[in-house]
């Protein structure tokens, strides 16, 4: 396949790809559907966004920009994908329509707080909206970050 096609598929190449996919949309909800909200939670979440590859970079399989683009993929699909995994676990009761509203569509609703340890603030539809774009667009622009882009290179 040419490194163009494979650049801009947003379909999963190989198993690494499909495997990320799935512990994005599955494991990554569950954990954040169920794990109690402990001082510095957000923090915590990031690490879980990029703990199965941070092995990959000690070997050097890998680098911070692959580990960067894979970690804003999994904040991504996290957030796309929540409301399914957790209203299917029945740890929360969400509203498709209110949730994807107040998640894609800027608005002033208070939808809960994020806590980094060192600081914790209110968050509001606009902001997970305007967070969900930005990564999307940050993730096309840094493409090349992607991890099995380097293959291709090789």
């Amino acid at each position: 396949m040419s490194e163009r096609k494979y650049l801009f598929s947003g379909i999963p190449r190989s198993r690494f790809e499909l495997l990320t996919i799935l512990y994005g949309i599955i494991a990554v909800n569950i954990f954040d559907g169920i794990f109690p909200r402990i001082p510095g939670y957000h923090l915590l979440l990031l690490v879980v966004y990029v703990a199965p590859y941070i092995p990959l970079v000690i070997e050097k399989k890998m680098d911070i920009k692959n580990i960067i683009w894979l970690g804003i993929l999994i904040s991504l699909l996290n957030d796309i994908f929540f409301v399914f995994i957790v209203n299917a676990l029945g740890v929360r009761n969400y509203d498709f329509v209110w949730y994807y509203l107040n998640w894609l569509i800027p608005q002033n609703t208070y939808i809960g707080y994020r806590d980094i340890l060192i600081v914790r603030f209110d968050t509001y539809s606009w902001m997970m909206a305007i967070s969900i774009y930005a990564r999307i667009a940050f993730l096309v622009a840094t493409k090349t970050w992607r991890p099995e882009s380097q293959i291709h290179k090789q």
